[in-house]
């Protein structure tokens, strides 16, 4: 795994720096960071025969090692992206550096007087500037269980030099690591959205929270104009003092309590430009200013074969500069919903090998589209359809299906032979196959149907084809008869005697979620820590919030955890299994 582009090193190449990765449910994992890497050059990459496997997106590379720790906290399944927000967990000094107190701190160090090691000041930045070294540091920092509490942030933050450390009578109390910082701050965005327990890590991805500017724009803020209904966001901004700024924009919607991007590098960039005479010709003022982490990329079609939604935009920052554009990869080339139909001829851009194979060159039919894929127009057919198939030739589909559950597959073929299959995979897996039959010819088309089990959410759909001769015009998905509604289960309880109640249970997906927990008798909770998906989203979608509020922006079944520390140090978890469900 490539976890930084460390530069160039002339005649030995560029230098890598690498971990050892395992796959692990269609993510890669690396179970030691920081202790287990490796500074690699393209020629020592030569020589150890290695070469690209997959490019996976560092948001869903997850990191387990355990032994990452800040003090005596331990937090685990963090993103790489997340991991390089938290100034890729920097190294803590070892016990011998401390005596003679070195004025070196890191990112997460914990200032303040000795004597009261439970509060203190948290070192959020370093950097150099007229040849010292400055720490900025944000102020009543307050340990609480296993982490530390701010509960002000951008506005209580001062610069210090090392001397004037010393000066103000502050040693490092404690080495915390940024995700183990939490924020707690609901005054943080400037339109009418807020936001509290955030990691401090999460902040970082975020840019922090950058000054909103009477001249320069920031990442973050929403452009847009007086006439025209779209919005664009500032996914990027380089400024200059002496020269123009330029930024880089995406198009986006406004959501429940979010403004969401629909598409990152597979819907194009729309605009990098110097701010003056072309932002002016558009008449591009500043509509608002969101957080990052108020961005929402909505975009599963941005993986080699994973999928993942929703990140913020301040997430995806720090992913080495965010979904970099893949070698491969296919893209949609209209948008598919299922239920619904899908048009043979409209399978995914991206070209051969990645969106479609096909053993010839050229389109022998000639019509629709100017790629290796043979379309052609058959009489009664009343759309084109796609020919002249062999063996081992594939079309590749991005599809939102509405629900997961039972469909009914219906596809539209013909062919003169028989045992001719097409064989449909979702995300790579199998997931039924349609028998071809012998039509008579291959403008003779027919129907046939099977049964198939989809998941909800956006995935790419395979069709892989067997026998040569033999076409395809379009494919269909219904759902079966009248589902009987699942009854709401009885709250369960957890070991200890805890349940949580969802209000409501059943809601179009972007409603908001309202979550209570009632503790066991005669207990009171100290903390609560949430997975609104679990297992599947365990280590992501997560809330240290005892009674949250959550919007599901996908449709689906979502299975609820809590997992609660009460006051006199025992625990509980309660986790309620299709308990939601997000319409």
């Amino acid at each position: 795994m490539v976890a930084a582009v460390l530069g160039p090193l002339g005649e030995e190449g560029t230098l890598y720096r690498t971990y050892d990765v395992a796959k692990v449910s269609g993510r890669w994992e690396i179970d030691m960071f920081y202790n287990g890497d490796s500074e690699l050059t393209d020629r020592q990459i030569d020589r150890l025969v290695l070469r690209r496997i997959d490019h996976a997106d560092p948001v869903v590379v997850i990191i387990t090692d355990p032994t990452i720790t800040g003090g005596d906290m331990q937090y685990t399944g963090l993103s790489l992206a997340e991991v390089r927000a938290g100034v890729l967990y920097a190294v803590e000094p070892n016990p011998g550096e401390l005596s003679g107190y070195p004025n070196v701190y890191v990112v997460g160090d914990i200032l303040g007087n000795v004597t009261d090691p439970n509060r203190g000041s948290v070192v959020s930045e370093v950097y150099e500037s007229d040849g010292a070294t400055w720490y900025r540091v944000y102020f009543d920092a307050v340990r609480s269980g296993d982490r530390w509490i701010l509960n002000d942030f951008y506005n209580n933050d001062m610069a210090f030099t090392a001397s004037l450390l010393d000066q103000n009578d502050l040693r490092r109390v404690a080495h915390a690591d940024p995700h183990t910082v939490i924020i707690n701050d609901s005054m943080t965005s400037t339109g009418e959205i807020g936001w509290y327990r955030l990691s401090l890590a999460e902040f970082l991805a975020g840019k922090s929270y950058d000054h909103m500017g009477t001249w320069h724009f920031n990442t973050g803020d929403i452009l847009g104009n007086d006439t025209a209904p779209t919005r664009y966001i500032v996914a990027n901004a380089t400024t200059s003092d002496s020269g123009p700024s330029h930024y880089t924009l995406h198009e986006v919607v406004r959501g429940a309590d979010s403004w969401e991007i629909p598409t990152w590098v597979n819907g194009r960039i729309p605009f990098e430009v110097p701010l003056g005479a072309q932002l002016g010709d558009l008449a591009f003022d500043l509509v608002d200013h969101t957080d990052p982490h108020f961005a929402i990329v909505t975009d599963a079609a941005v993986e080699n074969g994973l999928t993942w939604e929703p990140l913020s935009l301040g997430e995806i920052l720090e992913g080495l500069n965010g979904y970099p554009p893949e070698r491969s990869g296919p893209t949609p080339f209209k948008p598919m919903t299922i239920p619904g139909r899908i048009e043979a001829e409209d399978y995914d851009l991206g070209g051969e090998g990645v969106a479609y194979h096909d053993t010839t060159p050229g389109n022998l039919g000639g019509v629709y589209r100017q790629d290796d894929v043979d379309i052609e127009t058959t009489a009664g057919e009343g759309t084109p359809n796609v020919g002249w198939i062999r063996t081992g030739e594939y079309l590749t589909y991005t599809a939102s299906i509405a629900t997961s559950g039972t469909y009914t597959m219906t596809a539209r073929v013909a062919s003169p032979n028989s045992g001719r299959t097409a064989a449909l995979q979702v995300d790579g897996t199998q997931a039924a196959t349609i028998s071809v039959p012998n039509t008579g010819s291959f403008a003779a088309f027919r129907t046939v149907s099977v049964p198939v089990i989809l998941p909800a959410g956006t995935h790419t759909l395979k069709l892989v084809f067997s026998g040569d001769g033999q076409n395809i015009n379009w494919i269909s998905f219904a759902t079966g008869g009248v589902t009987t509604p699942t009854p709401t289960p009885t709250p369960t309880p957890g070991a200890g005697g805890a349940s949580f109640v969802t209000v409501p249970t059943t809601a179009p997906h972007g409603s908001p979620f309202k979550f209570t927990v009632t503790p066991a008798a005669g207990k009171s909770i100290s903390a609560a820590w949430w997975s609104f998906d679990a297992p599947a989203h365990l280590n992501t979608w997560n809330s240290r919030t005892v009674n949250p509020t959550f919007y599901y922006f996908v449709p689906g079944t979502y299975s609820p955890l809590v997992r609660l520390t009460y006051t006199d140090g025992t625990a509980d978890e309660v986790h309620r299994v299709s308990y939601v469900r997000s319409t």
